[in-house]
This record gives C-alpha cells, sequence and structure tokens, in this order.
C-alpha cells in the first residue's frame, strides 16, 4: 500500500516537477499555474481580457479618425477593410487559449505515459535543459527559453524589429491605411513622420504592443514545440520503454505523444489562417490599386515566400520531434510481426498434422484466428512520422488554410498555364 501511495505521489507532481512554460516573463501573469496545484485549470477570464486588452484599443482609435489617433474605421484603408487584421486577431484568440491546454497537456505527458506503462519512472527526470542533445538541437533549446530576463530580452528585440517595420515600410507607402495618415505638418504625430505618411496612436499601438505581443507569443509556441522535440527524445531513450504493437490505439500505445503532437499542429494551422488573411488582404489591395498588367507587387512576393516557408517549416516541426522514435516504433512492429508468423506457421503445422490423420483442429483453428487478428492489427499499427494515415491528417491540417486562396484564384492559375503552354 506505501508503495502504491508513493507511486501515487509520484503521479501527482511530476507535472508541478516540471513545467514547459514555468516562469515565462509576461505569460506567467495571463496563466498562472500555482506549484502546488497539478491540475490548475486554466485561467480563461484571464484571457479574454489580455486578448481584449490588446484589440480593442485598434478601432477605437480608428472610430475617432484623426490625424493622431488613426484612419476611419469604414471607408478607403480603413481598419474594417484590413481582412489581415482580423486573420491576426483569429491568430492571437487560438493561441492564447491553446497556449494554456498545451502547456498543461505537455507538463502531464510524462505522467501519461508512465500511466500506461509505456515508460519507467526515468521519464520523470526530464528536464531540456540537463539534457544531452544534438548541437543544433541544444541551440534552439538555448534561444527559445523564455524564463525571467529572456523573455524580455525576446520581446524587446521584437520590439525593435517591429519599430523598423512601421518606420522604413509603412511610413514610406503612400497607400491609405488606418495605421498611418497624411503628412498634416503642426499635428502631434508630424515630428515622427516618415517621407509618405506620419504614424497614429493606432499605429504605434498595432506596432509597440500589439505587434511584438503576438511575435512573442509565437516565440512560446517554439519552445513548447522544442521541449516536445526534446521529450520525443527522451522516451525513445527510455530504457523501459514498451511499445506494444497490438495496442489497440493503433501506435503501441504511445496515443498520447500522438495526440500532442496534432494538439501543437493546431498552432500551425492557426499561423496558416492568419498568412491567409494577409494574403487576401494583398490580393484585394492589388485588385483596387493596381492596374492589370502592373508587374507583381513587392508585398506580394513576400507573401509568397512566406507560405513557401509555412509548407515548409510547418512539415519540418511536424516530423521532427516524432523521428527519434521510428526507429523504436519500426523495430518493436518488425520484431511483434516475426514472433506471430512463427507463431503462425507452427500452428498451420499443428492443424495440417490433425486433418491428414482425420481429426478436427478446432483449437488450432482457434488459435490461427487470434494469430491473424493480431497480425491484422500489429500491422495497422502506425510508423510516425512518415505512414500514410498520419501524413494525410497532418497534411489536411497544413493545407485547408490556403485551400480558399487557390479556390478564388483559379481563373488566374488557369490563365496562367494557358499564356505558358501556348494555347
Amino acid at each position: 500500500m506505501t508503495i502504491f501511495l508513493n507511486q501515487q505521489k509520484k503521479y501527482n507532481d511530476a507535472p508541478v516537477a516540471y513545467d514547459p512554460l514555468a516562469k515565462t516573463w509576461m505569460f506567467s501573469l495571463i496563466d498562472p499555474w500555482p506549484s502546488n496545484k497539478a491540475n490548475a485549470d486554466p485561467q480563461w477570464l484571464r484571457i479574454a481580457i489580455f486578448v481584449a486588452i490588446l484589440f480593442i484599443p485598434l478601432p477605437l482609435c480608428c472610430f475617432t479618425g484623426s490625424p493622431t489617433f488613426g484612419g476611419s474605421f469604414i471607408g478607403k484603408g480603413s481598419f474594417t477593410a484590413d481582412i489581415g487584421i482580423f486573420a491576426i486577431l483569429l491568430f492571437l484568440i487560438i493561441s492564447a487559449s491553446l497556449l494554456p491546454v498545451a502547456r498543461r497537456v505537455l507538463g502531464d505527458l510524462p505522467n501519461e505515459l508512465l500511466r500506461h506503462g509505456v515508460v519507467n519512472e526515468e521519464i520523470l527526470d526530464f528536464d531540456p535543459r540537463t539534457m544531452k542533445l544534438r548541437p543544433i538541437l541544444r541551440i534552439l533549446e538555448w534561444l527559445s527559453r523564455v524564463d525571467g530576463y529572456r523573455g524580455f530580452i525576446w520581446f524587446i528585440l521584437l520590439l525593435i524589429e517591429q519599430l523598423a517595420v512601421y518606420r522604413f515600410a509603412f511610413l514610406n507607402d503612400a497607400l491609405q491605411r488606418w495605421i498611418t495618415s497624411d503628412l498634416s505638418p503642426g499635428t502631434a504625430m508630424y515630428f515622427l513622420a516618415g517621407n509618405l505618411k506620419q504614424p497614429t496612436v493606432a499605429g504605434f499601438w498595432a506596432f509597440i504592443v500589439w505587434g511584438p505581443t503576438i511575435l512573442y507569443l509565437m516565440i512560446i509556441i517554439a519552445r513548447l514545440l522544442v521541449v516536445f522535440a526534446c521529450f520525443c527524445i527522451k522516451v525513445s531513450k527510455n530504457r523501459g520503454l514498451n511499445i506494444m504493437p497490438s495496442h489497440p490505439d493503433g501506435t503501441g500505445g504511445l496515443s498520447a505523444i500522438g495526440q500532442t503532437a496534432l494538439l501543437l499542429s493546431l498552432f500551425t494551422f492557426a499561423l496558416g489562417i492568419d498568412l491567409a488573411g494577409i494574403t487576401f488582404n494583398e490580393l484585394v489591395t492589388n485588385k483596387v490599386f493596381s492596374l492589370p498588367d502592373d508587374p507583381i507587387s513587392s508585398n506580394m512576393k513576400i507573401v509568397i515566400i512566406l507560405w513557401l516557408l509555412y509548407l515548409g517549416i510547418g512539415t519540418i516541426l511536424f516530423i521532427l520531434p516524432l523521428v527519434p522514435l521510428r526507429k523504436k516504433m519500426s523495430e518493436a512492429k518488425r520484431n511483434y510481426l516475426l514472433n506471430i508468423i512463427q507463431l503462425r506457421v507452427a500452428a498451420e503445422d499443428a492443424m495440417q498434422k490433425d486433418i491428414s490423420v482425420g481429426e478436427f483442429p478446432s483449437d488450432a483453428l482457434k488459435e490461427l484466428g487470434t494469430l491473424n487478428s493480431l497480425y491484422t492489427t500489429t500491422n495497422a499499427m502506425a510508423v510516425w512520422p512518415f505512414d500514410t494515415k498520419t501524413a494525410i491528417r497532418y497534411g489536411g491540417l497544413l493545407i485547408s488554410p490556403l485551400s480558399p486562396i487557390v479556390a478564388s484564384q483559379i481563373s488566374n492559375i488557369t490563365k496562367w498555364i494557358k499564356s505558358y503552354l501556348g494555347m
């Protein structure tokens, strides 16, 4: 009984002993996780207030519509015409809601595998900071740390990047936007004007608060992905690793890891939605402000590059963490199938002998039926990350944000293909 209670205590203590986002700068205020309460639920009210504080000042400033506070709320170059801003808002809502959930799922993952007998107690010592990792992953693990001053440094770097974009891109752009206003000598923001536009309060909020905070959330997401990759390595090296190929979950008992991978892939999906909104916004802008024969804009070229990066990096981020488990899963599946085949050959020989002497081998038939069932179940076991089932599930999730854009541009794509083929 004492051993059982001690084991239960380890189960309960495991999420407290390791929190993937412990002491994360700023995020700890949004989603506090008490160290004495392993199963603390996310504080959704705080998260809702956080999203509201970030977003609401933007439309309020645009309602004002002055050269100081921001562009118009409705009209040409207005806040409501900016499809991209609402796509970014959707990404903010999804990521702010998923982060507390992913934090707890990843923190409880060692517990979950231990409960199901897949690993031994060594998994409770998981800490990516002290693990032996390959140089690239070690660098990524070091860079992605967001606890304490590290998180603050990340935010400052992102703030500098956003201010540079605002100053050298948007204030030197002649397009009408809600984040900038026309040059108005004598107004409060004129002394900060660029070559063609001057900043607004709405623009400052977008590039000093809104932008850096959302990019910082991406750094936190990256931290979770790096921690998950380190955890998969830890599992693959666990001396008590017990992959069960005939397990009904179809993944040898590792379904908790697969579900966590799919949960983390929702962040990539949210980023795809954000990128789709920005793309639609750029397509609309080109339609309004460009002539049919105008060359493709530099912004659209950047959007195309971002899509290529999204498809490439998104795939890599899903595949690489699962690769360390592939060899273990493949070996377990192969050895189990070989054992089943050997048993089946022996059972088949015994049945043939019974039939040859005129006996009905009922026990042998039952044994063959059981072995056939085991073989079918084992053969269907997924071997991450290159099995068909995983590819279909993740591929559909990755490509889905791109589908509406492709559909909307079918006519242009068709014209381009015909022109290229000389039809």
